[in-house]
C-alpha cells in the first residue's frame, strides 16, 4: 500500500472521511495559507464535505455565529461522530468571522477558534456583495458558481454559510441550489456542510486511489499517531 502526503494532492481532489461509520466525500478546497487575514494554524489543507450532511436552522436567537447552534453542532456532535484517529488529526484553528456587537470582522490571532465551521461567503467566492463582510480570501476551489453547488440526495439545495447579513441580527447568508447567494433567518432550516483543516505533512492511503478519492480511514494507525505525537511536540 502507498501513501502519500495530503498537500500532493490536487485542489478539487475527493477525500473521504468516516463520519457515524459511513465515508463521506470531502473535497479539497485549498492548500495552505489563504491570506494574511488567516492565523498561521490555517496553513494546511482545508477540506469540505462534497454535499449536504445534514439540514438544521443556524441558531435559536440571533446571527451570533461564535455562539450559535451552528457552531455548538460542528464541534460537538458532529465533531464526535468522526472516528477518534482522524479526529484527532484535525487542526486546531483560528478563522476570520465577524463580531456580533460591531459588525467588524475578527481575524489573525483573534480569529474564532475551532475545529468545524462553515465557510464565509467570501471563502466560497463571493465578493462586493451589499451587507456581506470579508471574512478570509477566496479559496482555490471556487472559481465558479457550480463549484458551490451541493446536493441533499438527488436535488440540488441550500446550504448555510457562516457569514451574518451585517446590520441585522436575524439575518444570515446562504448558497442558493444553482450557487447564488441569498439570505435567510437563523431559525429556518437548511443545508450543512461542515469544513475543516489537516496538516499538510498527513500521510494518507492511495490503496483506494480512483473515482472513490483517497480514504483517511485507511491511514495506517502508527502513521497517525506519529502526526499527532508531532504535532503535540510543535
Amino acid at each position: 500500500m502507498a501513501n502519500v502526503k495530503r498537500s500532493t494532492k490536487a485542489v478539487g481532489s475527493i477525500v473521504k472521511i468516516k463520519v457515524n461509520g459511513a465515508a463521506k466525500d470531502f473535497i479539497i478546497v485549498h492548500q495552505g495559507l489563504p491570506s494574511s487575514a488567516y492565523d498561521a494554524s490555517c496553513n494546511g489543507v482545508w477540506v469540505v464535505m462534497k454535499d449536504i450532511y445534514t439540514t438544521m436552522k443556524w441558531d435559536g436567537s440571533n446571527n451570533d455565529y461564535l455562539n450559535s447552534d451552528m457552531t455548538a453542532y460542528l464541534n460537538g456532535t458532529f465533531i464526535s461522530l468522526i472516528d477518534a484517529d482522524i479526529r484527532n488529526a484535525i487542526k486546531q484553528v483560528k478563522i476570520p468571522y465577524t463580531n456580533y456587537s460591531n459588525n467588524n470582522v475578527m481575524s489573525g490571532s483573534n480569529g474564532l477558534s475551532c475545529k468545524v465551521f462553515l465557510l464565509s461567503g467570501t471563502e466560497v467566492g463571493f465578493s462586493g456583495v451589499s451587507y456581506m463582510n470579508t471574512e478570509g480570501a477566496k479559496l482555490s476551489y471556487f472559481d465558479s458558481a457550480s463549484k458551490r453547488v451541493a446536493y441533499n440526495g438527488s436535488s440540488a439545495a441550500e446550504w448555510w454559510l457562516r457569514s451574518p447579513r451585517t446590520y441585522s441580527s436575524n439575518l444570515v447568508w446562504g448558497v442558493k441550489s444553482d450557487g447564488s447567494y441569498d439570505f435567510w433567518n437563523y431559525s429556518v432550516t437548511y443545508g450543512v456542510r461542515p469544513a475543516l483543516y489537516f496538516p499538510s505533512t498527513l500521510w494518507v492511503s492511495t490503496e483506494d486511489e480512483g473515482e472513490a478519492g483517497f480514504c483517511l480511514a485507511d491511514v495506517p494507525l502508527d502513521d497517525l499517531l506519529a502526526e499527532i505525537k508531532s504535532r503535540a511536540e510543535e
